[in-house]
């Protein structure tokens, strides 16, 4: 059976409050038509007895609403805090649930040694691979789908890439064998970077 891929926004979760359960929830529902449906989630939540209860019984796949973003997962240059993460893993592999991770690449969310770091192409470049194939590799099997880049284009200039570290000046968009610049060569990359950390995992722009 091809499965579809389908996430509501996490004010979904709210369905089943309030009442009495519905005699079909949205999760068989959803799976009895080969279909995921999914909201985001925050751990600090799934302490609470409706909200867990809710999100188990509604949903057949979760996404981490910040815990994976780079100022929580990567707050400082040599360390890394999967905590956050891994209590949405642990969650969702005991109640049977897919995870999608978001997002590897954002332009919000960064921490102020990455966004005020005095960095080099080169720089950027090692640091965004190690970043990339760091957190993949930490949940390599354990996540099915990667959002690798959220929200790369513009949407006050239709067509256009956003404005990013990345991308702008001196960016990591030069090719090496040219030495111009590329705009679209960072998506490239960090699309290659997510691959070859985790070869299974689906990968979204």
């Amino acid at each position: 059976m091809r499965w579809r891929v389908c996430v509501l926004a996490t004010a979904g979760l709210c369905l089943g409050f309030g009442g009495a359960a519905p005699e079909q929830s949205l999760r068989e529902a959803a799976s009895s038509d080969g279909i995921f449906i999914g909201t985001a989630v925050r751990p600090a939540q799934l302490s609470e007895a409706a909200y867990a209860a809710t999100l188990a019984r509604e949903f057949n796949m979760v996404e981490a609403e910040d815990a994976l973003k780079w100022e929580v997962v990567h707050p400082a240059t040599d360390s890394y805090d999967f905590s956050q993460g891994d209590q949405v893993i642990d969650f969702a592999t005991r109640h049977g649930m897919k995870v999608r991770g978001h997002t590897l690449v954002w332009h919000r969310q960064n921490p102020k040694w990455l966004t005020e770091g005095k960095y080099t192409s080169a720089d950027l470049a090692e640091i965004l691979e190690k970043h990339i194939k760091s957190v993949v590799g930490h949940y390599r099997g354990k996540i099915f789908a990667w959002d690798v880049i959220n929200e790369a284009f513009d949407e006050l200039r239709p067509g256009e890439l956003r404005s990013t570290i990345w991308r702008d000046q001196p960016g990591i968009a030069l090719s090496a064998s040219t030495q111009s610049k590329q705009p679209y060569l960072y998506i490239e990359r960090c699309l290659r970077w997510t691959h070859e950390a985790d070869p299974q995992a689906l990968l979204f722009l």
